[in-house]
């Protein structure tokens, strides 16, 4: 009877231990835990025998054995998954194996996905949006503002005069309220065209061929030599002038109109040469 004991435990412990030592590599047709199961159920088959010869009680060792080494052997991977489904490796709230950003900066806000917010869908997270509350398809620069492409203080989606240049006073659509062309100047008691006048009247079309929604009104002035009725008539002959060169080189006419201001609106003092030549001029009013 001894050595019958001592024959089955040997047999029981050698059975467990191999099964439990056992890998279950991923060449292995049998996996750890089914080497267990079957160790484990040897021992307790052996268990059954010793006490009884009854095989009621022999199976049972054996399901029981197999199942206490199912459970105590059970694959050392499925410890980590269940730890993984538990940890939010960037603490913002959601839990790694459903993080889509798992990288998130501390601190950021973000979505049932793990993704940083962007509440007004600018492409520009809300932890680095300078301008929460832009509309939805306006441009954006890298901080999630609206583009102001030529720097007028107008956005470029409301900006009906896109190339306005630095420094020039627009209006609410991002155009030139009224502005002079340095170099449009005219000789004493004239109202043709310079060399250097015309020079800058091409600047003029091209401006205008690149901002074809505005209107504009050309003004023209005088010195004040002469009486106010005579310099009335030889400012508007000066705007008429300059109206008649834009529409010959392809603006159109019903985006232009003329205007004789007279001598009233001087730019410099009429008391010197410079200043009378600097007065004898048109101006730009954008009208729209």
């Amino acid at each position: 009877m001894k050595s019958k004991f001592t024959l089955i435990a040997l047999i029981c412990i050698t059975s467990f231990m191999s099964g439990c030592a056992t890998t279950g590599g991923s060449d292995s047709s049998i996996t750890k835990e089914g080497i267990c199961f079957l160790a484990m159920s040897a021992t307790g088959a052996g268990a059954g025998a010793l006490a009884s010869n009854n095989k009621a009680a022999i199976g049972g060792g054996a399901i029981l054995g197999g199942l206490v080494g199912y459970y105590l052997c059970q694959d050392e991977k499925t410890t980590p998954v269940a730890q993984k489904k538990m940890m939010d490796s960037d603490g913002d709230g959601v839990m790694d194996d459903m993080d889509n950003c798992p990288n998130t900066p501390r601190g950021t806000p973000v979505n049932a996905s793990g993704c940083p917010l962007d509440s007004d869908g600018d492409g520009v997270t809300d932890n680095n949006d300078r301008c929460p509350n832009t509309p939805r398809g306006v441009a954006v620069n890298s901080t999630g503002c609206p583009l102001d492409t030529d720097g007028d203080g107008v956005i470029d989606g409301s900006d009906d005069c896109p190339n306005t240049p630095m420094g020039q006073a627009v209006n609410e659509r991002g155009c030139h309220v009224i502005f002079s062309l340095e170099g449009v100047n005219f000789a004493y008691d004239k109202s043709d065209l310079t060399s250097t006048a015309t020079g800058k009247l091409n600047e003029a079309v091209k401006m205008l061929k690149d901002n074809a929604g505005i209107i504009v009104k050309i003004e023209g002035h005088t010195d004040s030599r002469g009486s106010d009725a005579y310099n009335m008539a030889l400012s508007q002959r000066r705007a008429e002038t300059v109206v008649n060169f834009l529409v010959n080189h392809g603006i159109a006419a019903n985006r232009l109109s003329a205007s004789g201001m007279g001598e009233g609106s001087p730019v410099a003092s009429n008391d010197t040469d410079a200043g009378r030549a600097q007065n004898r001029r048109v101006d730009f009013r954008i009208q729209n």
